[in-house]
């Protein structure tokens, strides 16, 4: 069966937990793996076929590219993501509730510095067009918000390879900056986006201890029992970073700015 025409029916059961999130998980302890399931549900002005594939692939690719594991009771499992999108623009898709869903936003942004966001260790975000979506990372940073986890330092500059939650205006090396030449904090010397990755020390930091696994199943926050169709599972590829360059100021503000507010920080 081909990978966009795959149709997974997944039987959630009800587990007790502290907050909403945006993966349904399945363990496995004779594989010694923890999978990690998510439906993007994408509506919004600015919804396209294609921005609704770019957005997922570049989320299943940047997850899976490191191949480490997540910690679990003082365990370590391989970690691997399964993503699938359903196009709503019409708003008929009604929510289930299911950890596994997520609810996205497509836009073209209102003004500028309109930011993509995600709730943090939550199931509903937007992404805004002018953020380069499949191409910048973005959409994957704002997926790790909605598995928990905060930004990353602002000050960056002796780390190997940018992680994923490092926001735009973290100071990181030279051949990260927008401007390679640029002094660091000036502008073009903050991290340019396209170069963050998902790294095996992000999947550890992944806080799994509330999690209650029911049959091998279970929920990063609220689940429901419902049963769940994911359409258009996308396959993770090999990511490059983009060569494109973009706008300086209106992509990467000030890093003073982007210390003073969240909605300027993706």
């Amino acid at each position: 069966m081909k990978p966009n025409s795959l149709i997974l029916l997944l039987v959630l059961s009800l587990i007790p937990a502290m907050a909403q999130a945006s993966a349904l998980l399945f363990k496995s302890e004779k594989k010694e793996e923890i999978t990690f399931v998510s439906q993007m549900i994408y509506r919004g002005g600015a919804l396209t076929a294609k921005n609704a594939r770019d957005s997922t692939l570049e989320m299943t690719s940047l997850w899976n590219e490191s191949r480490g594991s997540v910690r679990y009771r003082g365990r370590l499992y391989k970690a691997k993501f399964i993503f699938s999108y359903v196009m709503d623009p019409y708003q008929r898709y009604v929510d289930s509730g299911s950890c596994a869903e997520n609810h996205v936003k497509i836009e073209n942004p209102v003004k500028e510095g309109d930011r993509s966001f995600y709730r943090l260790a939550g199931r509903f975000g937007t992404f805004f067009t002018t953020d380069d979506l499949g191409r910048s990372t973005t959409t994957a940073h704002e997926y790790g918000h909605g598995l928990g986890l905060d930004h990353d330092d602002y000050d960056q500059v002796t780390t190997a390879v940018p992680g994923i939650m490092f926001a735009r205006g973290t100071l990181v090396r030279p051949e990260y900056q927008w401007n390679p030449f640029a002094v660091a904090g000036a502008p073009g010397g903050s991290i340019k986006p396209h170069h963050r990755r998902v790294r095996v020390i992000d999947l550890l930091k992944l806080n799994l201890e509330s999690v209650n696994f029911a049959g091998g199943v279970g929920c990063l926050g609220e689940g429901i029992a419902k049963t769940v169709a994911l359409a258009n599972v996308v396959k993770p590829v090999p990511v490059k970073p983009s060569s494109q360059t973009l706008h300086e100021n209106f992509y990467s503000p000030d890093v003073n700015e982007e210390r003073e507010s969240e909605a300027y920080d993706h």
